[in-house]
């Protein structure tokens, strides 16, 4: 526990998120799971270790789909492979996070304060590049039916700040663009504002009036599709995900408080995800199986939405 004096002003506002709890007398406790220095430093080791093993055995499954990948029609099949596989990488890898913010899968996901349900964690700073995880939003009733959900899935790689907040405006006009591209004339006036944004910021591109997407986007079928074709290299890629969480499990165990050790499941699980992404990117540049794209900086690479 920690004094309540300590905290000052900034500890209601910590209790209101769900982020301590109050304990007997003025002493509160973390109610998420915070990973030191310590722990990201061995954590780090275990991505770095395993990324070498699986990057070159889940490119070559990959590029042999060429292909068929094309073949399903999503937007974005059309982009150089370059280009298309900077998008499918981040895809086939984050797959699973993409399906537990189904609408169908939510509940099973764990209970914020807010009535919410998704992931949250803290994490002293390290020097790698994937130590911030991921940056995901999902769309539920915000899009005016229950039944419909986007996620977007957007982090940095390679130590670039192309990571940028995008709001469910911003989203909601983005999935509008998986059949191809608007024409800006048919945007209502707070939609030119959110296109001049996106365009910005690198995630579209305005040009002779039209608004297309620079990312992939694919449907919730296609993204079943996408499983289909790369089902070796998306099972190859499971395996190695749960024995890297079991190993990140471990480190957990010794060093989380035991009051949070319920936690230590989805927690563990998508910190694994975020950071082997990460590492099996860095790894493929480094070995040049695929190039880092020119304006990186610019362009929110990392990026790609299913719908």
């Amino acid at each position: 526990g920690v004094p309540a004096a300590y905290l000052e002003d900034e500890i209601s506002m910590l209790e209101e998120k769900g982020l301590i709890t109050r304990l007997k007398g003025e002493k509160y406790q973390t109610s998420i799971i915070i990973f030191n220095k310590k722990m990201n430093e061995h954590i780090d080791s275990i991505f770095k270790r395993y990324a070498p093993v699986i990057a070159s055995k889940l490119f070559e499954e990959l590029s042999v789909k060429q292909l068929e990948v094309r073949k399903i029609g999503f937007y974005g099949f059309d982009f150089s492979w370059g280009k298309l596989m900077w998008c499918l990488l981040q895809a086939v890898m984050t797959l699973p996070i993409a399906d537990s913010l189904h609408f169908g899968s939510l509940a099973k996901l764990p209970l914020l304060k807010q009535g919410n349900h998704g992931w949250v964690w803290g994490s002293e700073n390290t020097i790698m590049p994937w130590d911030w995880g991921i940056s995901n939003k999902a769309i539920t009733k915000s899009s005016g039916r229950d039944d419909k959900y986007a996620v977007l899935i957007d982090f940095p790689f390679l130590g670039t700040d192309n990571q940028r907040l995008i709001d469910t405006e911003k989203l909601l006009l983005l999935c509008k663009l998986k059949d191809g591209g608007l024409k800006v004339t048919t945007l209502n006036e707070r939609e030119r504002e959110i296109a001049a944004n996106l365009a910005e910021n690198g995630y579209a591109t305005i040009r002779d009036g039209v608004l297309k997407s620079e990312v992939g986007i694919l449907t919730f079928d296609q993204g079943e599709e996408l499983k289909a074709v790369w089902k070796a290299a998306y099972e190859l890629y499971l395996e190695c995900i749960r024995n890297v969480q079991e190993e990140i499990t471990k480190v957990m165990i010794a060093e989380v408080p035991k009051h949070l050790h319920d936690q230590l499941g989805p927690i563990g699980y998508v910190k694994t995800i975020s950071g082997m992404i990460s590492a099996i990117i860095e790894e493929l540049v480094e070995k040049d199986y695929i190039k880092v794209p020119e304006g990186i900086q610019k362009n929110p690479m990392g990026c790609y939405i299913r719908v």
